[in-house]
């Protein structure tokens, strides 16, 4: 499984089905990004407070990571209970471990528990954190005892969590040397690491990236000022396949940007060949559906998009006349582990690279020629679609 689409692929597949009778509302309010409050909540507190936000997401991710924010109390240690959120999980620890003054136990559910973020402890040890396990060596309950870190260089490789490099990089302005952060290999998740530097650079941190594998991130203090979190792109993206599937309509989406730090916002483009044209105004997105639809399209370097990607080959799965879709572009995990087990009814294969024909029968996307023993069904779940 962790092999998943973790090399290129391609895939041509020929869909052929009946369009759904859709009635599209027109004006929709979609939920906050997640990944963007996350990382402003922990810039803002960074500043000292003196960035204000709006539109913040209220996921559970995002609550865990509020509220241990300003959980801090008399007790010491603090316990801070991040509960189920991972992001919460590795972005406090990093946090907590290069402030000052903070003596905290952070821990979580059972599963949080069993989740590895040993590459994290690692790496801020490695500047001079004080971290300890308050169980198995490796994993949650984590004791923390903040300090002001020297920084300096590191590696890591780029196939870890890309919340571990941004958890990194948001707190590497507070050490003394800055940081210098060297990654090793193929780097997956690009576009969430994007949208951290993004972030940094707007509130007054300067960066370098001499190459595509080092990000140096010089000392200084975030500055204040005030900042909408955009919604988000993922959510969208479903409600372009109610679109394309519908004969005609339009759809106003609110709160997203034209220039979207979200890699999911290529959703957009990922759609005009299917009769969805997108314009923008101060409110957000107008959609509608014109008569020119291609009868052949791609996804090309598809790198973070699992949720855009798997909302086209829903839509593709409805069209009255027979169509093709080629791919060959890069799935990168873990987001596309992910994506892979909420499509697959069977097993999917952990070979690096699949070539293979498909097509879509009563709703299931099967293997024609040649066949793929361990692909057998692709399925795309139009209940979230619906919620």
């Amino acid at each position: 499984m962790s092999e998943i689409f973790a090399n290129t692929y391609t895939m041509n597949i020929r869909v052929t089905a009946q369009p759904l009778p859709l009635r599209v509302p027109k004006g929709i309010s979609l939920p906050a990004s997640k990944s963007i409050s996350n990382r402003m909540l922990l810039l803002r507190t960074l500043s000292g407070g003196e960035i204000r936000l709006h539109n913040i997401s209220d996921c559970d991710d995002t609550i865990a990571m509020e509220q241990g924010l300003k959980s801090l109390g008399v007790q010491s240690p603090a316990i801070i209970d991040v509960g189920a959120a991972g992001t919460a999980m590795r972005f406090l620890t990093a946090y907590f471990a290069t402030t000052e003054s903070q003596d905290v136990i952070i821990t979580g559910t059972e599963r949080m528990r069993h989740r590895p973020i040993g590459v994290l402890v690692d790496a801020l040890r490695s500047m001079g954190a004080n971290i300890s396990y308050d169980g198995e060596d490796g994993y949650p309950p984590l004791h923390i005892k903040g300090r002001q870190l020297e920084g300096g260089t590191i590696s890591l490789p780029g196939n870890v969590s890309s919340q571990y490099i941004s958890a990194l990089l948001m707190v590497a302005p507070t050490m003394q040397k800055g940081l210098t952060l060297s990654i090793i290999g193929e780097v997956i998740s690009r576009p969430y690491i994007n949208i951290t530097t993004s972030l940094m650079r707007h509130f007054g941190i300067s960066i370098e990236e001499p190459d595509g594998r080092t990000i140096i991130v010089h000392p200084g203090k975030y500055r204040g000022g005030e900042y909408t979190i955009e919604n988000d792109w993922s959510a969208a993206s479903y409600w372009y396949e109610m679109l394309a599937l519908a004969p005609e309509g339009e759809v106003r989406l609110q709160g997203l940007f034209a220039d979207s730090l979200q890699g999911d916002s290529c959703v957009r483009q990922l759609f005009e060949p299917l009769g969805i044209t997108t314009e923008f105004d101060e409110n957000g997105a107008l959609l509608w559906k014109s008569s020119r639809v291609n009868s052949q399209w791609s996804v090309v370097n598809a790198e973070g998009i699992a949720s855009g990607s798997s909302a086209v080959g829903g839509a593709g799965a409805d069209f009255k006349e027979p169509r093709e879709r080629s791919g060959n572009g890069q799935w990168s995990m873990p987001k596309a582990s992910r994506a892979a087990r909420r499509l697959s009814a069977e097993p999917v294969p952990t070979s690096k690279s699949r070539e293979s024909e498909a097509a879509m029968v009563n709703g299931q996307l099967q293997t024609t020629s040649p066949p793929v023993p361990t692909w057998h069904r692709l399925w795309w779940p139009r209940a979230a679609v619906w919620a």
